[in-house]
């Protein structure tokens, strides 16, 4: 069954038009890999997806314009409440590297929502120099923004940028990186004007699926610091329930969101 699964996802990343640059950074297979996984775990991913919707709704509570909203991160959509964000405000811009042909029918119901490639690193351009590139995170419209919502991509945004240097630079170097292209996001957040919401996942568990016991843990922020946010809510998110990634292991993230407020993380 794996092994299908497997070659399903080789004919969607043969079939499937996306930029070649970020074919070779292994975006678009990660996005294949992500999608027919969200399929797979629907059941036990249902209560993060909630959650993650839930506390973006409570955030536009709080927004007193209705012109501009905007989501950094905007994946599958399965996290984002995409008809709430339509109805509450006048335009709606979906930013991510690309945007899935699912992402894209769910957007075309909205006449009010644009969906926008970019890199969100800043870096990936410049990954052919002889030196790491300095991030450039800003966030599109994150000036002219009412309601910015980051959707559980803070820890996403160095992995396609590290995968690729991997080897040409020394591993501490590449994780100091890293850490800095994550801390850009953080900071290009707190620019943005208008109520801003932040929903990531900070910790990876491998646990034993019959007993819950943690065979293995990884710091998803890679060294720096959580978060601290208003109206923080925690949750853990069932990621990969066994025998999905391991036969006998689980793996799951531990996620943390909430309210960006007097232009820092508080």
């Amino acid at each position: 069954m794996r092994a299908v699964a497997v070659i399903l996802e080789a004919l969607q990343h043969l079939i499937l038009p996306c930029p070649r640059p970020l074919k070779r950074l292994g975006v678009l297979h990660g996005l294949i890999a992500l999608q027919n996984r969200a399929r797979r775990c629907a059941r036990a991913w249902a209560p993060h997806l909630a959650a993650a919707r839930s506390i973006a709704v409570a955030g536009m509570e709080g927004v007193s314009g209705r012109e501009l909203a905007v989501v950094c991160g905007s994946g599958l959509l399965h996290d984002v409440p995409l008809a709430e964000l339509a109805a509450r405000f006048e335009r709606v811009v979906l930013i991510d590297l690309f945007h899935m042909p699912a992402a894209r029918r769910a957007a075309r119901r909205f006449p009010n929502v644009e969906m926008l490639a970019h890199d969100l690193s800043g870096v990936l351009e410049g990954l052919t120099g002889v030196d790491l590139p300095e991030p450039k995170a800003a966030i599109p419209f994150g000036g002219q923004a009412d309601f910015v919502l980051s959707a559980n991509c803070l820890s996403q945004i160095p992995l396609a940028a590290m995968d690729a240097v991997a080897g040409r630079f020394p591993e501490d170097v590449v994780e100091e990186w890293g850490r800095r292209l994550i801390a850009a996001h953080l900071d290009a957040l707190r620019a943005c004007s208008g109520v801003k919401v932040l929903v990531t996942d900070v910790e990876q568990q491998q646990v034993v699926a019959a007993t819950e016991a943690v065979e293995d843990t990884a710091d998803l922020l890679l060294g720096l610091p959580e978060p601290l946010l208003a109206d923080r809510q925690e949750w853990w998110w069932d990621l990969a329930p066994a025998p999905e990634a391991f036969r006998t292991s689980s793996l799951r993230h531990r996620v943390v969101a909430g309210r960006v407020v007097a232009g820092r993380v508080v």
